[in-house]
């Protein structure tokens, strides 16, 4: 089982890379790059921690033994249901990267031209992207049965509720009343229960 669940850990992850290296590469070939100096003390640590993580996720299937020192012992249901999670972020990672196409940035400022996207996964959710991110570290991180890549899967999370509220305020600013009503009706990272509130 553990040679198995390895094997699959490197065939996600090796498709999550793929995913967001053509998304993020076609978006910048159609409308270029968009300044970071309005990022904030925040954009250090999440990219530093993405780094690590993204970096040890990728080393992880052909060297377990490095990461042996967090090793949790997890029932095979756990990590199964883990490389299920892992798995579905991929095709809501795809989902969301058609539907919001070359509007998607990596940094909190808006483009002059951006679109407001609703269709898609956005339709219900405001950031699928970083949900999928989401999901596919916390199931990496249960397939391995590792603490290392858990803590650090909720050090980007906490780190991304810290950063929503610029990404959200530079949306606002752009689409007024548009995106006010937008955020009414839909969850920042799961569907918003009960409609809009």
């Amino acid at each position: 089982m553990e040679l198995v669940l390895r094997i699959l850990h490197g065939v996600i992850i090796g498709g999550a890379l793929i995913v967001a290296g053509v998304h993020r590469t076609r978006a910048h070939i159609e409308r270029g790059s968009v300044s970071q100096k309005e990022e904030g003390a925040v954009m250090l640590p999440l990219r530093l921690g993405g780094l690590v993580i993204w970096l040890s996720l990728l080393i992880y299937p052909f060297a377990p033994r490095l990461f042996a020192w967090a090793a949790i012992p997890l029932p095979d249901a756990v990590r199964i249901a883990g490389a299920v999670l892992a798995g579905a972020g991929i095709p809501l990672a795809i989902w969301a990267a058609r539907a919001i196409r070359s509007n998607v940035t990596r940094t909190v400022v808006t483009r002059t031209d951006h679109e407001l996207i609703t269709h898609g996964p956005y339709r219900w959710i405001r950031h699928p992207l970083y949900t999928a991110g989401l999901m596919l570290f916390a199931g990496l991180s249960l397939m391995a049965g590792n603490l290392f890549f858990l803590a650090f899967t909720v050090l980007a999370g906490v780190l991304l509720v810290i950063r929503l509220p610029a990404e959200e305020a530079h949306l606002q600013a752009h689409f007024g009343e548009a995106y006010d009503a937008y955020r009414r009706r839909t969850g920042a990272f799961l569907p918003r229960v009960g409609g809009a509130r």
